[in-house]
């Protein structure tokens, strides 16, 4: 498959592969801020319960 393409094509699914990475790579950077903010919360409604109790 990959001997019919033409350069240009190859380029293309390059350009693709690179950009879906990139995009990839900051949605996990978003996931992991919002899994610190969730982690942050509960570490304070935890503290809230067990100052309560």
């Amino acid at each position: 498959m990959m001997q019919d393409m033409t350069i240009k094509e190859k380029l293309e699914m390059l350009f693709l592969i690179v950009n879906t990475a990139t995009e990839l790579s900051l949605l996990d950077k978003q996931i992991e801020h919002k899994i610190q903010e969730l982690f942050e919360k509960s570490e304070k409604y935890l503290y809230m319960l067990l100052v309560e109790a």
